[in-house]
């Protein structure tokens, strides 16, 4: 996996962050990691999860 493909800059990455801080999160490649954002990825939308924009999983989608 590229050190990109971060849940900040994944298309799933997201829910609950203000638009701004999304944006500012995907365009800075040192995003930080106190950020907490819903993932929308299907698998996980039965339990709610949380990430921080530097965490990653094998569903990266760019956002």
């Amino acid at each position: 996996m590229a050190n990109n493909e971060r849940c900040g800059s994944c298309a799933h990455f997201g829910e609950g962050v203000p638009e701004r801080q999304l944006v500012e999160l995907r365009i800075n490649p040192a995003a930080d990691d106190a950020v907490l954002g819903g993932c929308d990825l299907a698998a996980n939308a039965s339990i709610n999860l949380r990430v921080s924009a530097i965490s990653s999983c094998d569903q990266f989608q760019a956002a």
